[in-house]
């Protein structure tokens, strides 16, 4: 049999036993080739793969049904919305998920609002949701970024705890007085995720914002 032009192969089927490129044979099963029905990956996609030197073990560590837990964190950005109103970010915590730390980086700072802080947390209108759990009035009035922690006073008669940007979910928190030895106590915890049913983290104004923005950062271990 000659060279078939396909270019001038009209036919609702072809029955080859054997199909060249130029003198080079493909031998691909129609099976595996059957593999690329479907997919939608561009070129540029495929290339990021070229040069990677990632054995199956080491993908294999991202797969949550293998290593069993996954450190992850979590990025979501936010603005001003110019109300008070508690605002749903879209950002689920899995089912099985360790809350660890909530950071917000300020990138731009409020500077019209007389109170310049938000409150972060897990949807109100879900049942267990606390919508300062996570960050209670931390600052929207400068750029940086902002860990929840709590504020030492020094009194006349003792330098104890008086108040925490730190939520209810991330911390146990006692404030003290100016008595002495009444110092308060502070302690870091964990947020479970399974221990209740809000799961949407959501944040608040302070007070009505206008220029603040910024990024949350949810810094959690998934389980599988």
């Amino acid at each position: 049999m000659g060279t078939t032009n396909f270019d001038k192969v009209k036919a609702d089927e072809v029955d080859a036993t054997t199909l060249k490129k130029g003198a080079v044979e493909i031998t691909a099963s129609a099976a595996e080739l059957n593999k690329l029905d479907g997919v939608t990956t561009t070129t540029a996609e495929l290339n990021k793969l070229a040069g990677a030197t990632l054995t199956t073990a080491e993908l294999n560590e991202l797969d949550l049904s293998v290593v069993g837990a996954l450190l992850k964190v979590k990025k979501i950005a936010i603005t001003a919305k110019g109300d008070t109103v508690e605002n749903d970010t879209a950002f689920d915590l899995p089912a099985k998920a360790v809350v660890l730390d909530v950071f917000l980086d300020v990138t731009t700072a409020e500077a019209t609002a007389s109170t310049k802080t938000i409150d972060v947390g897990l949807l109100a209108s879900e049942s267990g949701g606390d919508a300062d759990g996570f960050l209670d009035g931390i600052s929207t009035g400068a750029t940086g970024l902002q860990r929840g922690i709590p504020t030492l006073t020094t009194g006349s008669n003792e330098v104890y705890f008086a108040s925490t940007t730190r939520g209810v979910l991330l911390e146990s928190f006692t404030a003290g007085t100016d008595v002495a030895t009444d110092v308060g106590t502070v302690y870091d915890k964990s947020h479970l995720s399974d221990g209740v049913t809000a799961k949407s983290v959501s944040w608040t104004a302070g007070e009505a914002q206008t220029e603040f923005a910024g990024d949350l950062y949810i810094v959690y271990i998934e389980l599988g």
